[in-house]
């Protein structure tokens, strides 16, 4: 379904205030570095979407990585080039093509009708495939359970996650692209009682690493970025700087003392030596 580019921008200005209150190193140092890159969005701080989206409209584009080239390039101008990453699925091509298309044959045309608002600014999200739904939930996850249980710096438990969410989301309604709510896909995370404390632990790891990576993102200038790589890469420099991942004070296993005794021989070449002692 085609979402309305207004939407999409929404989730990036909601997720950049939430990015100002993270105590996270890593979002406050990418918030210094990327305060030229939002200049001219203004004091998005302190006034709502509505209001500012009035007067900032004009600085969105509506592009993805799949791209129209220009002109300017080496092409022949009666024709639409594209470029077209091997990341897209074959179905999302088909429906950005169509669109895409659609849209130059309309602006060619030079008829009386009316064509969807076509947006020309310099900002433009990182991808044209996300679920505009689903940052809803990632939303609520990261202003109610992940900012506030992390203020300390303190490690929180998975369980501190879980009993936090499920009271966030308790009064959450059912958020869905499709036009007829049956159709939705998914169900409202953190609310069906049904659901076993195993499935609710793991969402719980998955939401606490994507709203990590999405306010890392969005602190950058990027939205909605790369957020849901597994998160493995640089991990030890990652718990150093990070309050949320301490370094580990314990080696990862379980000691072989715990299970077994360790012999030693005064002779190390005399197998039958009776001399040993249990080490703890």
């Amino acid at each position: 379904m085609n979402i309305p580019l207004k939407q999409k921008i929404q989730r990036w200005f909601e997720f950049l205030r939430l990015a100002h209150q993270s105590a996270d190193p890593v979002v406050i140092a990418n918030l210094r570095s990327s305060k030229d890159f939002y200049e001219p969005w203004d004091d998005y701080l302190n006034t709502s979407f509505t209001r500012w989206w009035l007067t900032h409209r004009h600085l969105f584009r509506t592009v993805s990585a799949m791209r129209k080239m220009n002109a300017s390039d080496v092409v022949d101008d009666s024709a639409m080039f594209l470029v077209i990453p091997y990341t897209y699925a074959p179905t999302s091509v088909a429906k950005i093509v169509q669109r895409m298309y659609t849209e130059e044959q309309a602006r060619r045309a030079d008829t009386a009708k009316k064509v969807k608002k076509v947006y020309g600014g310099s900002f433009g999200l990182t991808t044209d495939e996300f679920q505009v739904s689903q940052f809803v939930y990632y939303h609520r996850f990261a202003k109610d359970v992940f900012l506030p249980l992390n203020a300390s710096g303190v490690k929180v438990t998975t369980k501190r996650y879980v009993d936090a969410a499920k009271k966030s989301f308790a009064k959450q309604r059912l958020v869905t692209s499709w036009e007829d709510s049956t159709l939705a896909r998914r169900k409202v995370p953190f609310k069906d009682s049904s659901d076993v404390y195993a499935n609710q632990s793991k969402r719980a790891r998955d939401f606490v690493r994507i709203v990590q990576n999405i306010l890392r993102n969005v602190s950058l200038g990027q939205f909605p970025g790369d957020y849901l790589t597994a998160g493995v890469k640089n991990q030890a420099e990652q718990r150093r700087i990070s309050p949320i991942y301490p370094v580990r004070k314990q080696k990862r296993g379980v000691a072989q003392s715990r299970y077994q005794s360790v012999v030693e021989r005064d002779k190390p070449f005399n197998v039958y030596s009776e001399t040993s002692k249990k080490i703890y």
